[in-house]
């Protein structure tokens, strides 16, 4: 695990590695907590709700996989264009919506590279606090979540744009497979808190989201 300074001052990431069968390239998931959960959170607790998303078993010790294809990836938020393609809303309830959005391009030097926004705004009267968002993939695709903007949202202002966090996701899919997506919302809205799962199997075809 990394401290919060490693990872921007934003959160701790903890990074579950594993290698698929020889037909099959590593997987990478990165989870970002969020920097005000306790660093002494159990590893085997987080590391159980990740084998649960992802169908299978993800060993914690470091492995003899090669080089992760998205580990030097890095795309600012201001360098992406968003593209024609259709938005895909993961939750909308109480003024609270998160939906995926895509970057018309892949990142410099790797065409083969999707990248996702993940946009999450509140219009509601109440605050939005502790939000952290968590994703899977299938074994023969890899997955990595940049720091997102924020974890808190003020309520809603009739004056002013509705607030927003944003997090990059990077998707790498070598056999150019369909994709796959489960994910875990968590938050507090209105002293409630929400603990939201699914599973997307909607996104656009491969082609179209590495803008090709």
């Amino acid at each position: 695990m990394k401290n919060a300074e490693q990872n921007g001052g934003r959160g701790f990431v903890l990074r579950a590695r594993g290698c698929a069968g020889n037909n099959m390239t590593s997987n990478e998931n990165i989870w970002s907590l969020p920097h005000n959960q306790q660093f002494t959170e159990s590893l085997s607790t987080v590391q159980k709700q990740l084998n649960n998303m992802s169908g299978s078993s993800v060993n914690s010790e470091e492995s003899s996989c090669p080089p992760q294809v998205l580990k030097n990836i890095f795309v600012p938020m201001e360098t992406i264009k968003s593209s024609s393609l259709e938005p895909i809303t993961l939750f909308d309830q109480g003024g609270f919506h998160v939906s995926l959005h895509f970057a018309k391009d892949s990142p410099p030097g790797h065409p083969d590279v999707a990248v996702v926004i993940i946009s999450t705004v509140n219009t509601s009267a109440f605050h939005v606090k502790d939000f952290t968002f968590l994703a899977a993939v299938p074994k023969t695709m890899s997955v990595k979540l940049q720091p997102a903007s924020g974890t808190h949202l003020p309520p809603y202002n009739p004056l002013l744009p509705p607030p927003a966090i944003s997090q990059v996701l990077l998707l790498a899919n070598p056999q150019k497979r369909k994709v796959r997506l489960r994910y875990k919302l968590t938050l507090t809205h209105d002293d409630q808190q929400l603990n939201e799962t699914g599973e997307i199997d909607n996104f656009p075809d491969w082609t179209s989201l590495i803008g090709r």
